[in-house]
């Protein structure tokens, strides 16, 4: 499979539904990072906290995994370069032995089916210029 990382950053949209703990309708949250593409599927990397990084299907909105970012990975993250060089890592290891293992295609099925049923159709992906980044 093919593995690239777009060094645009984007605006994207992680599905926040509704629990038993928090009240409040499900929504749409925006948050800001770079796009994998792993062979045909499409994933969204973001520091949502400032102590992970989620990755995220991009047409459902649905978290496929977290990474903890430990002093090692923030080490290896410092610029720019070294994000692109990181997700790409992540998208040749983790991503693949994911899509690899499942059934991706019908959980990004599915997950697209439940977020929208919730929340209705997702914002579009754009462009996101950070001041200073290149």
């Amino acid at each position: 499979m093919r593995i690239t990382v777009d060094k645009q950053t984007k605006k994207f949209y992680l599905a926040f539904a509704a629990n038993e703990r928090n009240a409040k309708q499900g929504r749409w949250v925006s948050v800001v990072g770079h796009e994998i593409n792993v062979g045909k599927h499409r994933f969204s990397a973001t520091v949502f906290d400032p102590d992970e990084i989620v990755i995220s299907e991009v047409t459902s909105g649905i978290r496929v995994m977290n990474i903890p970012i430990t002093q090692e990975i923030r080490g290896m993250i410092e610029t720019k370069e070294n994000v692109l060089t990181y997700l790409k890592h992540v998208g040749e290891t983790s991503l693949t032995r994911i899509i690899e293992k499942h059934d991706f295609d019908k959980a990004v099925t599915d997950g697209k089916r439940k977020s929208y049923n919730m929340l209705g159709e997702m914002p579009p992906i754009e462009a996101f210029n950070m001041e200073g980044a290149e």
